[in-house]
């Protein structure tokens, strides 16, 4: 789809939108987003030391269980394709002596790609957060037992 990507409406609503371009009908996901079984142990520590948090401001549901899981996975790759750069270094040389960059500037790149944008759907960076509207919890003054 061409264009710029749609807003959610408390975007909308925080930059002063009319309300005659809301959606009143915006889907309000909701459940707990488990790990796949499939992430990695890498990945899985990484979605352990993040989802909470995620969950807790109501970014994380289980409708993003994929693109968040992608997140994990490519934060694995990003500090593998590291790891691999500092032991072997960043050029090549090929059997024919010409010096090449190395296979994994490129995994690495990508995965830092992948990572920032969908980084920035969930908040992960300063100015991502800018454009995230956080309703804050509501207080439980204890008086809700007692209304029917």
């Amino acid at each position: 789809m061409a264009g710029r990507p749609r807003k959610p409406t408390a975007l909308r609503l925080g930059h002063g939108t009319r309300d005659k371009h809301k959606n009143k009908s915006e889907p309000k996901p909701s459940g707990i987003a488990k790990a796949p079984t499939w992430l990695s142990t890498k990945a899985k520590t990484q979605w352990k030391n993040l989802a909470p948090e995620l969950e807790a401001i109501g970014l994380l549901t289980s409708i993003d269980t994929q693109a968040f899981a992608v997140y994990c996975m490519s934060y694995v790759e990003l500090i593998e394709a590291e790891a691999e750069l500092k032991k072997h270094g960043r050029t090549q040389t090929t059997k024919d002596g010409f010096v090449r960059k190395s296979p994994w500037l490129s995994v690495r790149d990508e995965a830092h790609k992948r990572m920032m944008q969908i980084g920035g759907q969930f908040g992960f960076s300063p100015a991502s957060r800018t454009k995230i509207e956080v309703k804050p919890p509501e207080k439980d003054d204890g008086k809700a037992q007692y209304l029917a």
